[in-house]
C-alpha cells in the first residue's frame, strides 16, 4: 500500500489554515497537507 496516510486529529495546516488535513507519511519522515502544497520533512 503506497498511499498510506495517518492523519493528525485537530491539526491545522500552517499554510492554508484548514483543519484535519495534515497527514504523516508511512515512515514518519514527512508531514503534508492534503488540501494545499504544504510539506515539511523531519530534520535529523
Amino acid at each position: 500500500m503506497s498511499d498510506f496516510r495517518r492523519f493528525v486529529a485537530g491539526a491545522i495546516c500552517p499554510e492554508c489554515k484548514a483543519r484535519d488535513t495534515i497527514a504523516l507519511s508511512k515512515d514518519d519522515q514527512r508531514i503534508f497537507c492534503i488540501k494545499c502544497s504544504f510539506e515539511e520533512f523531519k530534520q535529523t
